[in-house]
This record gives C-alpha cells, sequence and structure tokens, in this order.
C-alpha cells in the first residue's frame, strides 16, 4: 500500500491589500511525495512542491483538521515513510505553522532549507485546460481571484490554484 508522504511544509499569508479580507489569508506550501513513485533516473523516491491548503485561518484550521484524519489509516505521513503519526500532531503542525505565517507574504520567495518557496496564482479551470498565471502585481486581477476564491464557504482546494516551487530538499 502507498502513502502520501509530507516532508517539509512552510506557511505564508497573502497582503491584506490584496485580498480585501479583513481576516489573515494563509497559503501553506509542501513538499510531498508518494511512497511507491521513485524517480526514473536516480531511484530516489520522487517529490515535489505543492499548495496545501488555502483561506482564513479558520478555512485552513478546518481543512487541515479534515486532512488529518488520512494519518489514522496511513494513507498519510510525515517526515520518512515508515514514521506513523497521530492525526493531532498533525494538527498542531498545521497550528504552529498558522503562527508563523504572519512574518512571511506570499508575494515574495520565502526562504526555506537553503533555497526558496515561490508560490503563484495559477488557477485551474479544469483538468484539460492549461493553468492561467495571475502575476502578483496584477493587484486587480489577485483581488478579483481572491474574492472569488474566499466567497467560498469551504476552503478552497489549494493545489488547483497556485503553483509552487522550492528547493529540492532530500
Amino acid at each position: 500500500m502507498s502513502s502520501t508522504i509530507i516532508y517539509h511544509m512552510v506557511a505564508m499569508t497573502v497582503p491584506p491589500e490584496l485580498t480585501g479580507s479583513d481576516q489573515p489569508v494563509v497559503l501553506i506550501a509542501a513538499q510531498m511525495g508518494e511512497s511507491n513513485c521513485y524517480e526514473s533516473h536516480s531511484g530516489r523516491r520522487s517529490r515535489s512542491w505543492q499548495a496545501l491548503h488555502f483561506g482564513t485561518r479558520d478555512q485552513v484550521l478546518t481543512d487541515a483538521i479534515q486532512m488529518a484524519g488520512g494519518f489514522e489509516g496511513g494513507g498519510l505521513k510525515l517526515g520518512g515513510a515508515s514514521r506513523w503519526v497521530e492525526p493531532e500532531t498533525y494538527i498542531r503542525r498545521a497550528k504552529r505553522l498558522l503562527k508563523e505565517a504572519d512574518a512571511v507574504r506570499a508575494t515574495e520567495p520565502v526562504p526555506y532549507g537553503g533555497g526558496l518557496v515561490f508560490a503563484g496564482i495559477a488557477p485551474r479551470e479544469a483538468w484539460d485546460k492549461p493553468r492561467q498565471p495571475i502575476a502578483w502585481d496584477d493587484h486587480e486581477r489577485v483581488r478579483t481571484f481572491m474574492a472569488a476564491t474566499l466567497g467560498c464557504e469551504k476552503a478552497p482546494r489549494a493545489y488547483s490554484l497556485f503553483n509552487v516551487s522550492g528547493p529540492e530538499m532530500r
């Protein structure tokens, strides 16, 4: 059975002038990979950075709590493939990341692990269509995107809204 392994996580805040929200808006990105997927050229487990959670603090925490159930059954793991994690451990990590997010702006590269993590808005309208990037400095389009996305009751699926890249960490 395979598991999704979350290796590294970083949180960042979208500046309020771009969200139009009176609440902080947070993006949590992670370097992740599957326990049974390997790079053909090196034989190492494949990993990539992606957006994991996005929304107001309450939306992100709710999404993290829902996702934490995956640790109970072993479908999700933190760190190495053999490390068993209780859901409460992931929820504590999400809460810690939410506190750390205030110091980091999503519009700028985030120093992490000797490299930089970049998050860009790139919503996907449909799986068969290419992403349509929105530059952070295009304030009007960013505010329109944020208003439409944050207006949802449920936290939006972050992986379909952002492109994230970061350092190759092993």
